[in-house]
């Protein structure tokens, strides 16, 4: 849903279109391109959204008009965080909106910059696949486990290793 309560964001292969309910009737907008499979779909504060995918990218745009992020300017300009070499697997939001981390089948995991988009930290595990992923102390730490049966606890935005446990 929408941040108003009224519209309902649609995701498909063929991009994203935004449903709104007006005087009881539904009328969808024009598919406009996502990210590839878009999955991950996570509020900002304010009005905007982030959507990670089962791709490899990661863009923050707005629900009504569906335009994204841009970063830079001129030939430098992006409107896509990317790095991951495989598909997203799990993906979070810090509490104030700044920081995102993303883990992928790239046994990799990177902290992004939302707001200056750009990628802050990688780091990667010899364990598995991270998931799922969460967010600690507002955004302090991060956990997640592995499948290989191992849980790391990360400090950010650094993404350092603060402890490893074997289960």
């Amino acid at each position: 849903p929408t941040h108003d309560g009224r519209g309902l964001l649609l995701i498909a292969q063929d991009g994203a279109r935004l449903m709104r309910c007006e005087v009881g009737a539904w009328t969808c907008g024009e598919a406009k391109p996502m990210p590839a499979q878009s999955t991950h779909l996570t509020p900002l504060p304010g009005t905007e959204l982030v959507a990670g995918s089962w791709g490899e990218a990661i863009a923050v745009f707005d629900p009504e008009t569906l335009e994204r992020r841009t970063w830079g300017e001129g030939p430098e300009a992006r409107d896509l965080l990317e790095g991951h070499t495989g598909r997203l697997l799990s993906f979070e939001v810090g509490p104030e909106g700044r920081l995102a981390i993303s883990t992928s089948v790239d046994h990799s995991g990177r902290v992004w910059d939302l707001q200056e988009g750009r990628l802050l930290a990688t780091f990667e595990t010899e364990r598995g696949w991270m998931q799922p992923l969460r967010m600690l102390d507002g955004g302090q730490r991060a956990l997640y486990g592995t499948t290989e049966g191992r849980a790391e606890l990360r400090e950010l935005p650094s993404g350092r290793l603060i402890q490893a446990i074997e289960g």
